[in-house]
């Protein structure tokens, strides 16, 4: 999936979302997107088929099930195949983080 796909899946959450950062601090809870490796699948000496990896991080002032679950069904709702992290506190910044694998 390119990155342009995968802003407007999240885009219909109506959270607010960037790739990466946010230049100026978003209003929670809010997400970001990052690349990660792609995995290739590769035979005589040729890549055959390519998969770009994609982190989502949900950032919330407090523990939010329901938006978790809205975000889960969204990205079932595509057929994306998903790995959830624990939640993580950033004590720095006074809120929760939850990173989506896809």
């Amino acid at each position: 999936m390119e990155l342009q796909s995968i802003l407007a899946v999240l885009s219909g959450l109506g959270l607010p979302v960037a790739y990466d950062h946010f230049r100026e601090a978003a209003k929670l809870p809010c997400l970001t997107v990052k690349e990660l490796s792609a995995d290739f699948m590769l035979a005589d000496n040729k890549i055959y088929h390519m998969k770009q990896g994609w982190l989502i991080s949900l950032y919330t002032d407090a523990k939010r099930p329901d938006t978790e679950k809205t975000i889960e069904s969204r990205l079932d709702e595509y057929g994306l195949i998903w790995q959830k992290s624990d939640t993580i506190w950033i004590s720095a910044e006074q809120m929760y983080e939850i990173n989506y694998t896809i």
